[in-house]
């Protein structure tokens, strides 16, 4: 059986005008009770504190290694971080989400001495809200299916160790060309390439929804063009794509709303509603 304590985990984000949210995101890392890990950030080109957050939390923590440089973009610096990252296994978490639990690597871990063969191993995603209260679980989550990470995502890449070796000798970096599609383009490589991959029906971190993202919806035909040219370059079916994430998202924001009736009161799940519906009726 592999020596659990042999297994080293690099975290690896990449940040950008990240001061708000981003001491969570350390904190929650820090909190690990599994001491094997490192935590490899590229402040890219930040004009608030970010830089200075860094510094403060580096001074204290050494297995924080990060540094600054312009700007590149997010899928380029993850790249660059990447290419710094010493573990055995890596996970790319976003600065504004969380680890779930203290003890994910230790899950992530025992998970990979069972079983140490295991090229990739991912959990369940959680949501939480700008104040960083935990929201109703509607991530879609399955088994390992090489067919059915082509048509939606439903593996999160803050809740996939991957294994660096199996990614330096495959080029399994993060096409930059992407500027919004570039996760499920890399995810869909990792999981045709790994032989052995693991599941854990457990949550393994969680995803801040804030009002930072909604640019987003902004860039609508942008990012269906990018999801186009991911079901044609690995032959997935866009058509089936569109179902199926138009069928989550309307599952998830009834479950959202439900929520903001129950802790808000009425006038918070009509402001939810009617906000989604003037987002998704404009584009």
């Amino acid at each position: 059986m592999r020596d659990s304590h042999s297994i080293m985990i690099s975290v690896i984000t990449a940040a950008y005008n990240a001061a708000t949210y981003l001491p969570d995101l350390l904190e929650s890392v820090i909190a690990q009770d599994y001491p094997h890990y490192e935590h490899v950030i590229i402040d890219d080109g930040s004009k608030d504190d970010t830089a200075a957050l860094l510094t403060r939390y580096a001074s204290k923590h050494p297995k924080i290694r990060w540094w600054k440089r312009e700007n590149k973009g997010q899928y380029a610096t993850q790249n660059d971080a990447l290419a710094a990252a010493r573990g055995d296994y890596v996970v790319v978490i976003a600065a504004d989400d969380i680890l779930a639990s203290r003890d994910v690597f230790g899950k992530v871990v025992r998970f990979l001495q069972e079983k140490p063969n295991t090229e990739l191993v991912y959990g369940k995603t959680g949501r939480m809200d700008a104040r960083g209260l935990r929201l109703p679980d509607f991530e879609i989550s399955f088994r390992p299916s090489r067919w059915l990470i082509k048509q939606i995502v439903y593996a999160q890449h803050c809740s996939v160790f991957v294994s660096r070796k199996m990614i330096l000798e495959n080029h399994l970096s993060f096409d930059p060309t992407y500027r919004y599609a570039g996760d499920w383009d890399w995810l869909v490589r990792l999981f045709h390439t790994a032989n052995h991959i693991g599941y854990l029906k457990k949550r393994l971190s969680v995803i801040r929804i804030h009002e930072g993202q909604t640019s987003r919806w902004s860039k609508t035909h942008e990012i269906s063009a990018e999801h186009r040219r991911v079901s044609a370059t690995y032959g997935g079916n866009y058509s089936l794509h569109v179902l199926l994430t138009w069928a989550n998202n309307f599952r998830a924001m009834g479950l959202l709303a439900i929520y903001a009736l129950r802790q808000e009161g009425w006038g918070a799940f009509c402001q939810r509603v009617g906000a989604w519906s003037r987002k998704r009726l404009s584009h």
